[in-house]
């Protein structure tokens, strides 16, 4: 059985709930290949693990997953032939925003900042600016494949007794 971080499990499932099944699969870990059928995909991966001390008997553990988000290019193509831009769908997913430039509910941005408390125990950094990188892959995810991705990285926080 393959390890599945907690805290990447509380982030998909926070997600899962709020994101109008925008998402078709969840990921731990980078993978090199994702089925057409799972995209648009959401990665969760640990970037960075920092343990100092708190207390006297705690330590405080700051950690930054990165949220990939996967999507197909062909899904914005359409019917139309000719250049088209195709990152509607990505922006939509994680930071799609009302006319009045308001983050939509069911945009990734805004669950996390609106979910900031995890439990009662972890705690997504909401002092710590979230930015979102956009790229452009191609053959990244397995032969031939052109995908669009986004990453974000959280940095959420808790501490542990000693």
């Amino acid at each position: 059985m393959a390890y599945a971080d907690p805290l990447s499990e509380k982030l998909f499932t926070l997600i899962n709930a709020s994101d109008g099944d925008a998402i078709v699969s969840y990921y731990h870990g980078d993978p090199f290949m994702i089925p057409r059928s799972d995209l648009p995909a959401l990665i969760a991966s640990k970037d960075i693990t920092e343990i100092k001390d708190n207390s006297i008997s705690e330590d405080q553990h700051d950690i930054k997953i990165v949220l990939t988000l996967v999507t197909d290019i062909r899904d914005d193509f359409g019917e139309t032939a000719g250049i088209v831009a195709g990152w509607q769908t990505l922006y939509d997913i994680f930071e799609g925003r009302d006319s009045n430039y308001i983050l939509k509910s069911t945009s990734i941005m805004d669950i996390l900042r609106s979910n900031s408390e995890l439990d009662n125990q972890a705690h997504i950094d909401t002092t710590s600016p979230m930015v979102v990188n956009y790229g452009f892959s191609l053959g990244k995810r397995g032969e031939n494949t052109i995908s669009l991705e986004a990453s974000l990285s959280v940095p959420i926080f808790f501490t542990q007794i000693r």
